[in-house]
C-alpha cells in the first residue's frame, strides 16, 4: 500500500488482517469439517440406497419374467415330445421316411422357437424354475454396474 493512501485511510483499516479469537477459529474450523463430512457422507448414502433400491426393483421385475420364460421353454420341450410321441403312436405303419421328415419339422420349429427365446426374451439356457438370476446380490451387482457406466463413451 503506498504511504499516502496509508495516511489517508483511518487507523482500524490499516491492519490487513482481522485477528479472531481462538474460539472463533475453532468454530469456523469445526464448521467446515462436518459441512464437508456431511455433505460427502449424504452422497455415499444416497448411492448406497440407489444402488439397493434399484436391486429391489430389478429383482421384482425381471424375476417373474425370467422364471415365466423358463415355463415357456419347459413346456415348448414337452409340446415337441408329445406331438413326436403322438405321431409315433398313432401311426399304424411306421415309415421310417415319414417319420424322419415329420421329426424333422417339428425339430425346426422347436430349434426357431428356443433361438428366439434366447434373442428377444433373455433366455439363458437354464430350464430350472426354482432359480433365478435376478437374486438380490445379482441384482445389486447389475444396478452398480448400471451405475459405473454412466457417462462413458
Amino acid at each position: 500500500m503506498s504511504s499516502r493512501r496509508a495516511q489517508s485511510l483511518p487507523p482500524h483499516m490499516l491492519d490487513e488482517k482481522p485477528t479472531r479469537g481462538k474460539c472463533v477459529t475453532a468454530i469456523c474450523f469445526s464448521w467446515k469439517v462436518i459441512s464437508c463430512v456431511v455433505s460427502h457422507v449424504i452422497l455415499v448414502l444416497m448411492v448406497v440406497s440407489y444402488c439397493v433400491g434399484g436391486a429391489y426393483l430389478f429383482q421384482h421385475l425381471e424375476k417373474p419374467h425370467e422364471i415365466e420364460v423358463k415355463r415357456d421353454i419347459l413346456n415348448l420341450r414337452l409340446n415337441l415330445t408329445d406331438k413326436i410321441w403322438r405321431f409315433s403312436d398313432n401311426a399304424s405303419v411306421l415309415s421310417q421316411i415319414d417319420w424322419i421328415a415329420n421329426v424333422k419339422k417339428d425339430l425346426a420349429g422347436f430349434e426357431t422357437q428356443i433361438v428366439t427365446a434366447i434373442k428377444t426374451n433373455g433366455w439363458d439356457g437354464d430350464e430350472d424354475v426354482t432359480k433365478s438370476q435376478w437374486t438380490f446380490a445379482g441384482s445389486l451387482f447389475y444396478s452398480i454396474i448400471v451405475i459405473t457406466t454412466i457417462g462413458e463413451w
